[in-house]
């Protein structure tokens, strides 16, 4: 799971969003470089909202891309400067754009995924928001996904992007990504955040972490009570925990024990969290994570947002 070190965990805030769902429209991704035909971004399908960017746009705006963190604009799909080790490029995989809409404004923004190079054999991929802003597309968030992942699908649903990839398991090359991951994504002022996450075990058995109560938007006092079950014990018998303002400062932190009768097997949690750090009136998220115990990388992760009474 080496690029899930690479994942931010940002602020939530909408009270209302939660854990992920499954997509209902998908664009198929390939690993390979897409082909050089331009299409009509309407041509993808949007869920939630009248699509009116296009590929064209997508493919001649600017970005501001996190690996290298530089500001670039793309030229028909591509950035080239410099050559050989000293080069440098990105480019947007456009068999990954989706449709949907992010803000809640009723017409359907997009995401792409872009990938950069910096002379070597590093391939890093990013997950980017684009807002359509009057017929304009303005990049409004954007998330590092890992070095040479293989992007499988991505899909816009109820606002929220889900994203399905391989990365490196724990014995992979980096060159030959195996491992499936499911991420889920909001856009936040600004960023986007990852409020999901699920991997696979090395026997296929789907890695997960669900909150069943409090429920989303729950006005709480000085603890809070956490409810919820995982698919696999995590290391330990132990899950993290963070809370998180809206200006995504973290405002504490600590751990919960996990029930379980064996090793390896499913799981659950009810433990009281104290929340004498959190402002009373504000809102804030509560994260849980499952990391590796081989690298400190998450390999599971729920969130909900609540507020402070």
């Amino acid at each position: 799971m080496k690029h899930i070190a690479f994942l931010g965990i940002m602020a939530l805030f909408s009270l209302g969003l939660s854990a992920c769902g499954t997509p209902t429209a998908t664009v198929t991704a390939s690993p390979v470089a897409p082909a050089a035909t331009q299409t009509p971004l309407q041509s993808a399908t949007p869920t939630g909202g009248n699509a009116s960017l296009t590929t064209q746009q997508l493919r001649n705006m600017q970005y501001t891309l996190p690996f290298y963190q530089r500001t670039i604009t793309l030229t028909n799909g591509t950035y080239q400067e410099g050559t050989g080790g000293k080069g440098y490029s990105a480019k947007l995989l456009d068999n990954t754009v989706a449709l949907g809409d992010l803000n809640d404004d009723g017409v359907a923004d997009a995401v792409v995924a872009v990938v950069e190079n910096g002379g070597g054999s590093g391939e890093f991929e990013s997950l980017v928001a684009v807002l359509d802003q009057a017929g304009n597309p303005a990049q409004a968030g954007v998330v590092q996904l890992g070095d040479r992942v293989q992007i499988n699908s991505v899909a816009i649903q109820n606002g929220q992007i889900v994203l399905q990839m391989l990365v490196q398991g724990p014995n992979d090359p980096m060159c030959c990504p195996s491992l499936p991951v499911t991420e889920t994504y909001v856009l936040t002022k600004g960023n986007l955040a990852v409020v999901h996450l699920t991997s696979q075990t090395t026997d296929g058995t789907v890695r997960t972490i669900q909150i069943e109560s409090p429920t989303a938007g729950t006005k709480v006092g000085g603890s809070v009570e956490v409810k919820g079950n995982v698919s696999v014990l995590p290391f330990e018998k132990t899950l993290g925990y963070r809370l998180y303002d809206t200006s995504d400062t973290q405002i504490d932190g600590g751990s919960i024990m996990v029930e379980a009768d064996t090793a390896g097997s499913a799981g659950t949690f009810d433990a009281t969290i104290d929340l004498s750090k959190v402002a009373s009136g504000s809102t804030f998220r509560l994260v849980l994570l499952d990391t590796s115990a081989a690298d400190g990388t998450t390999v599971a992760l729920d969130s909900i947002g609540l507020s402070k009474e």
